[in-house]
């Protein structure tokens, strides 16, 4: 304002854009005064209201006021907007078809839906005209028509039409994701993910009536589940084993780009305007990068999956159960979570079968606790099964072995714990596989492990965290490192230990591609991060520990107090602070890596994203390339967990199983502590 006059064009869209931030932050009041300000200043500048500039300004205020509830002043302004495009541009143009489809859009909501209707139909005809079939806002305007006919309870146009909807959006992913860095990937995800939970919720309210959908939904949701994961791997995977010297070497440059970025995510923004360092043009250049090692790998997807692929794969006695966490979408999303299970068998080989529970939010909040608060108390829990798995588990008699892709709270409990209503708890009966995402399982029965696997044992334990005390020891922690040494020796198996002084950052770091990495360590994740000093947590600026769910968690090494105590002297920025981000394992070298062991408190814990997992330190072993990751769910016992890890690596080396071993530690382990507090702490993603 100081340097613009305010009839400005950039003053008035730096207006807009502030409202929309507010918008974004649910400061309503303060938004609406800002778009009718900037609404006034346009006005007064063109002398008129007949402008485009105008007509946008219009739609957003609302849209704004769609959200506050406000819907007797939203006719007025879409209709004004409509009037303004239509004498500009006509009744053929592109931005007419956004303003007829918002209007329209705002009477099918308010389910007045003769007046919807021929709003809707021109929309998608001036689209399909100007813009071409496969423009993604041909496919939005399709889904508009698609959830029109929902309303009206006409399935049979309603699926048709998405039917063509989700095919467009496969394309989208398989045409945009490939130039595409992950967080650009993750922004647009965010848009089309819309359209799959919606659909989602229309195949779960039809599936009596169309059977069908159920085959649809599986196949949308195991081909778009963990996408982001499965996309950043693939690339990965593809790179490193090009064989092309020049590829490989663009990739280590990106991976050492993105360790710098993690280096100084420890300077605050003081001590990185006084070296000269610019953040953001870092990250931006570390952006680029990745983009462009995108686009040189040739093959990003495989084929798309569908449900018979998983039942080929499954024997009479397995069953595969996908759970989905979406919001129940009637009119607009609500507020309501929806839990579905898809379940796969040979018995039912034209499409899964379907258990759904509808009130979500119960699972996620007041049961939840319930189930948590009973495992603490060390108190018999008989509800937590009924609510959450028995339903399930009807459907799975006679299955001896089920494989599980986990969503929303269930990534929360260990379905191990749950107690049956004659006292057995799941852990003495069926084996579960859980899977990031049921079509690995696809991957997992062609046993494409090499004959020769590396016989190397990265142990990493009770680490020197300082001389002040402010990090308790973990004495432990080096005995159970110890155990597990002589166990794997004993067995033929090259070891190396990192204890003491030795549990250095940087060493881990450096591990590259053992069989098995084990870590015995304090381990954290900050679901709301709170400065712990000089604006830091755990050492890394707090506003990026903020933005990024991988800088909220991770393990502490040697040396960590000083970064707890957010100490960051300019020696100290030189070197490794003991604090192992998320960020900083997802950039280290496991590829082939049989297995990750956490053996610390609350590691599985993290951001839990619904279709995509949890954003800790699970995804980023994951990413860093292991193939199956051990993880805590709660705070765990310094006895039981030595005992358990012991007895798993001794059931490990007889079977071979990973899976089978460790649910035989488990068992064995509660003959001594009956409680699941000391033997269900533990969970194992992947196989």
């Amino acid at each position: 304002k100081e340097t613009m006059r305010e009839n400005s064009n950039n003053y008035q869209r730096m207006l807009v854009n502030l409202a929309l931030l507010y918008q974004d932050q649910k400061r309503y009041e303060e938004a609406e005064t800002i778009y009718n300000r900037a609404i006034s200043l346009k006005e007064r500048r063109l002398g008129n209201r007949n402008h485009p500039d105008l007509a946008h300004m219009l739609n957003l205020l609302a849209s704004l006021y769609v959200e506050m509830g406000k819907n007797d002043k939203v006719e007025g302004l879409l209709q004004e907007a409509l009037r303004i495009y239509e004498k500009k541009f006509g009744p053929n143009h592109p931005s007419y078809a956004t303003s007829a489809s918002n209007l329209g859009n705002f009477y099918r909501v308010q389910d007045q839906l003769d007046q919807a209707a021929p709003l809707l139909e021109q929309a998608l005809n001036i689209r399909l005209q100007t813009l071409g079939e496969q423009h993604p806002d041909v496919a939005k305007s399709q889904e508009d028509m698609a959830i029109y006919y929902w309303q009206k309870k006409e399935v049979a146009q309603a699926t048709a039409l998405y039917r063509q909807v989700l095919a467009k959006t496969e394309s989208f992913i398989r045409t945009y994701f490939p130039p595409m860095s992950e967080s650009e990937k993750e922004k647009y995800w965010d848009k089309l993910r819309l359209t799959f939970l919606r659909f989602y919720s229309f195949a779960t309210d039809f599936k009596d009536q169309d059977p069908t959908l159920l085959t649809d939904m599986y196949r949308a949701h195991i081909n778009s589940k963990a996408i982001l994961l499965a996309s950043t791997n693939k690339i990965k995977e593809s790179i490193l084993q090009s064989n092309d010297p020049a590829l490989i070497a663009e990739y280590q440059a990106w991976v050492d780009g993105r360790e710098s970025l993690a280096h100084f995510y420890t300077y605050s923004q003081e001590e990185l305007s006084d070296e000269g360092i610019n953040i953001d043009s870092l990250e931006q250049a570390v952006n680029a990068k990745e983009k462009n090692l995108s686009l040189k790998v040739p093959e990003l997807f495989e084929s798309q999956k569908e449900y018979k692929d998983i039942l080929a794969a499954l024997s009479a006695t397995e069953a595969a159960v996908d759970i989905l966490s979406f919001p129940h979408y009637d009119r607009q999303f609500t507020d309501q979570t929806i839990y579905a299970f898809l379940i796969a068998d040979k018995a039912h080989p034209n499409q899964p079968q379907m258990v759904v529970i509808e009130n979500g939010n119960e699972l996620d909040d007041k049961f939840f606790k319930y189930y948590r608060n009973m495992i603490k108390a060390l108190k018999p829990d008989k509800y937590s099964y009924e609510k959450y798995w028995a339903s399930v588990d009807a459907l799975l008699k006679g299955k001896t072995t089920i494989y599980a892709s986990l969503d929303g709270v269930y990534n929360q409990i260990s379905l191990y714990t749950l107690q049956k209503p004659d006292g057995k708890y799941l852990v003495d009966g069926q084996s579960f596989v859980f899977l990031t995402n049921i079509k690995d399982l696809l991957g997992l029965k062609k046993n494409t492990t090499p004959a020769s696997v590396s016989k190397q044992v990265m142990l990493v334990g009770f680490p020197t965290y300082g001389n002040q005390g402010k990090i308790s020891p973990l004495p432990g922690t080096k005995v159970e490192v110890d155990n597990i040494e002589k166990i794997m020796k004993t067995a033929g198996f090259q070891t190396q230990k990192l204890t003491a002084e030795q549990a250095l950052e940087a060493k881990v770091k450096a591990v590259e591609k053992p069989r098995i990495l084990h870590v015995a360590t304090h381990g954290y994740f900050l679901a709301d991060p709170v400065s712990t000093g000089n604006n830091k947590v755990f050492g890394i600026d707090l506003d990026k520990a903020r933005e990024n769910s991988l800088l909220k968690g991770g393990i502490l090494l040697a040396n960590a107090e000083g970064a707890l105590d957010g100490e960051n002297t300019r020696q100290r920025q030189n070197q490794d602070n003991g604090v192992l981000t998320a960020f900083e394992v997802s950039t280290m070298r496991l590829e082939g890596t049989e297995m990750v062991i956490m053996s610390a408190c609350e590691t599985g814990q993290g951001d839990v994203k619904a279709g995509e997992g949890v954003y800790g330190l699970q995804r980023a072993f994951q990413i860093a390339g292991a193939k199956a990751v051990i993880m805590s769910l709660w705070t765990v016992s310094d006895q039981a967990t030595q005992e358990l890890m012991s007895l798993f690596y001794k059931n490990y080396v007889q079977t071979k199983d990973k899976v089978k071993a460790f649910k035989q530690a488990q068992q064995q382990l509660k003959l001594k502590f009956k409680e699941p507090y000391y033997w269900g702490a533990f969970v194992m993603v992947g196989a």
